[in-house]
């Protein structure tokens, strides 16, 4: 609460007063929000990008981020998030989920189900190794881009549970798993993968 006028006794401070988008300090009473322009700041529990072209920056998410169907073929940029919990991407184009400067501390899904056409997913060697989860590809593939020059871009652990077509370029990975029967997964001669597991 907020009064029109604040008279203080002996020179006293006035209180200071948090802005419509903070909530209480525990991550519990945090909000989520769904965001349909381009946003910058705050901290939030969950946040959904729900509209094509937006760019997320300098937010921290304590749960989880979603990118939504209703990005359908859509662009969707993060630059330097701070994500606690996962995240999944449920919409996007061909080209088009830039991943720069983030840090994640759980997984990231790319699960498209818009269309047939495979999510294209750009990350920042900052973000890949800044990454603690796994990159899981699931639903209709995924190109997954890396965004540094001569495959500078070095990620962990890929999992790819879709037939659908899947490209790795561009990127360094230590272990791509391939989980799914007739997987379609393209390594380019720019990716370089240590160990490659088919089960």
């Amino acid at each position: 609460i907020r009064p029109d006028t604040v008279k203080t006794k002996d020179n006293a401070s006035k209180p200071d007063y948090t802005d419509d988008d903070d909530d209480w300090w525990t991550p519990s009473r945090r909000k989520s929000i769904t965001v349909t322009a381009n946003r910058t700041g705050g901290t939030y529990r969950n946040v959904t990008v729900a509209a094509n072209g937006v760019g997320l920056k300098d937010m921290t998410v304590l749960g989880h981020l979603y990118i939504d169907e209703k990005v359908g073929n859509g662009t969707a940029t993060l630059t330097n998030m701070n994500i606690s919990g996962d995240v999944y991407v449920k919409g996007g184009g061909t080209n088009s989920v830039f991943f720069e400067d983030c840090k994640i501390s759980g997984n990231i899904y790319a699960e498209k189900t818009y269309g047939d056409k495979p999510v294209g997913l750009k990350l920042d060697n900052k973000t890949a190794q800044a990454l603690k989860g796994t990159l899981y590809i699931r639903k209709n593939g995924a190109d997954v881009i890396g965004l540094e020059k001569d495959n500078g871009t070095y990620l962990k652990q890929i999992v790819v549970d879709t037939d659908k077509l899947t490209t790795l370029d561009d990127l360094q990975a230590d272990r791509v798993e391939i989980v799914a029967a007739n997987a379609d997964v393209k390594i380019t001669a720019s990716t370089i993968v240590k160990e490659l597991y088919v089960t």
